[in-house]
């Protein structure tokens, strides 16, 4: 298949147009499901799934960055033919990276707060260790509030990525195609941020059925789409910001 077959494949199974609507009402219905399937009777299934979960979401926002941050720019770029322009938009990425710190950060201290140390084998209470950190160093279990880190996470990534490869559709409406080398990469960029998506919608469904608790899930979640919400449809729409991906015809944000 074609780079260009590729594309109008991507572009029909992802349309550009759509809101993200809809993948917010997947975030808050999916982890309903967990109730249904009992961690303990996954087996090795479930140990297959913690150990892709903790290898591709722990790094889920480096590889999503590493993939946005280029496409973000030469996309924008292209666009507007102004480098300005395009590395304000870059800096969107710098405000989801704090958003991802924040947010984490914030998840680490309510568990600690909310937890206790735990003897692993017969769940005695050890009032020694104070804190999720000297607890678990020491090989026992800290019980907490645990807010889902990776339903915040995927369903951040998910929503910030399907705005940005919006700018796909304006790309076509351009009379002035892209020379072949940038169209080349755009078209590369473009297929593998569409590849992620779909890992990352993958895992956040594996993450729905085997792991966590439901209230830890729905507030994980909430806090994703609030962080895109409160970005891409509030703060972005203001003159100091990073600004939304350009469209033709709007030449002033």
């Amino acid at each position: 298949m074609g780079s260009d077959s590729m594309l109008r494949f991507l572009e029909k199974l992802f349309p550009t147009n759509y809101t993200p609507l809809s993948y917010q009402l997947q975030w808050l219905i999916l982890p309903v499901k967990q109730d249904t399937t009992k961690n303990g009777d996954v087996g090795f299934w479930d140990s297959c799934l913690q150990s892709m979960l903790w290898y591709f979401v722990k790094f889920s926002w480096g590889w999503t960055v590493g993939l946005l941050l280029p496409f973000i720019f030469t996309s924008n770029y292209f666009l507007r033919r102004d480098v300005l322009f395009a590395v304000r938009r870059v800096t969107s990425c710098v405000v989801g990276t704090g958003i991802w710190f924040l947010s984490t950060r914030t998840f680490h201290i309510i568990e600690n707060f909310t937890g206790e140390c735990y003897e692993s084998q017969n769940m005695t209470v050890l009032h020694q260790f104070d804190n999720l950190y000297t607890c678990k160093k020491n090989g026992h279990l800290w019980l907490g509030f645990d807010i889902s880190g990776h339903s915040f996470l995927l369903s951040y990534c998910v929503l910030i990525m399907t705005e940005e490869i919006a700018v796909m559709n304006e790309l076509q409406k351009v009379e002035q195609k892209p020379g072949k080398s940038i169209a080349t990469i755009i078209k590369s960029l473009f297929i593998a941020l569409n590849a992620l998506l779909f890992l990352w919608v993958w895992m956040f469904f594996c993450t729905a059925l085997y792991f966590h608790d439901m209230p830890h899930k729905i507030i994980g979640t909430t806090f994703g789409i609030s962080a895109w919400y409160g970005t891409y449809r509030f703060w972005y729409k203001k003159p100091f910001s990073p600004g939304l991906p350009p469209e033709i015809g709007n030449k002033k944000e």
